[in-house]
């Protein structure tokens, strides 16, 4: 049996959340260097503090940039798959001080935009529409939006 190795980027952020650059852009990038690729806006943040200086401002105005333009992305993201040559995935990213950061990859280009109030609602979504869900910012102090190892699940998360 042999092997082929696939190249790809399953977490990309770009102005249809609160980072910088095009989805446009990134697909352009993805597509001329990638096999793979997944954009996974910043969605929501059920317990996020709110800051006396409201830096939390730049969160909140993200999250409605990208749950705004949700219809455009899933549109930009079929558009962007080609049988046997490049496969795009929609997903987003889930902030949560108590449960750390994950992002959800959907199986499809239909996917729904949902806003969870927790772990549990995030898992349930993940079920539900056959998504995987992936922790990051493994580095982050626990309580911050770090990995929170207690709610991990590998049904969930086959990969950290």
């Amino acid at each position: 049996m042999s092997y082929k190795i696939f190249w790809g980027d399953i977490h990309n952020h770009n102005s249809m959340g609160y980072a910088r650059g095009s989805l446009e852009r990134s697909i352009d990038i993805a597509r001329n260097s990638l096999d793979f690729f997944a954009t996974t806006g910043q969605c929501q943040w059920h317990d996020m503090e709110k800051y006396e200086s409201n830096v939390h401002m730049h969160w909140v105005n993200g999250f409605k940039a990208h749950n705004e333009n949700w219809p455009k992305i899933q549109e930009a993201i079929k558009k962007t798959n080609e049988d046997g040559k490049f496969v795009a995935f929609i997903g987003y990213e889930f902030h949560s001080s108590m449960y750390g950061d994950y992002c959800i990859i959907f199986p499809d280009d239909n996917s729904r935009l949902e806003i969870c109030d927790g772990i549990d609602s995030f898992k349930k979504l993940a079920k539900e529409t056959g998504a995987l869900i992936i922790p990051h910012h493994l580095g982050y102090k626990r309580g911050h939006r770090g990995f929170n190892i207690d709610v991990f699940d590998d049904n969930y998360s086959p990969v950290v």
